[in-house]
């Protein structure tokens, strides 16, 4: 992982330096590494370009470890987008609906003259329970991300210290 000063050594963020160069940004330590695995897996799920400007600005308010929490929005990629808001529509439809399965609105044709309206209309029916959907599975992930990190950091270093290091 790059460290705070070369990351800050560039021209593009040495502007940003002063607003970062608090010791917690760049400690990890338990607590710091689970709440950035958290903002990172609750950021995530945010919209394409946004995800790791939101982890950055949620982790710069919530005061935790800025490398983890960028690096773990990486979990969602072109191959894990299409299940995970596919489970977030399922979650937002059954907190909307009372039931699982509601049925997805089918795709439309796209038709030349017809696009804007076809997808405006497509939008409003698929996106109130994604929309629901979409932080409920984050906070969903934010608390299992930090549930493992705490319990796995809590087992490996007992398991560490108990063996004396060794193997």
């Amino acid at each position: 992982m790059p460290t705070q000063a070369s990351i800050f050594a560039s021209a593009w963020f040495k502007p940003f330096a002063r607003w970062f160069d608090r010791p917690y940004y760049w400690q990890l330590n338990r607590e710091r590494a689970a709440s950035a695995v958290a903002v990172g897996m609750f950021c995530g799920l945010m919209p394409g370009p946004t995800q790791m400007l939101s982890a950055l600005l949620v982790a710069y308010v919530v005061r935790t470890n800025l490398p983890l929490a960028l690096l773990t929005t990486l979990y969602t990629n072109p191959l894990t987008y299409v299940p995970l808001y596919y489970c977030a529509y399922q979650i937002g439809a059954r907190l909307m609906y009372g039931q699982w399965g509601h049925q997805m609105p089918a795709f439309p044709d796209f038709t030349m003259g017809h696009l804007g309206v076809e997808l405006w209309q497509w939008l409003i029916c698929f996106g109130k329970p994604l929309l629901l959907g979409v932080p409920v599975l984050g906070v969903i992930l934010a608390i299992i991300g930090y549930i493992l990190v705490w319990n796995g950091w809590q087992w490996f270093t007992s398991r560490h210290t108990n063996t004396g290091g060794q193997k």
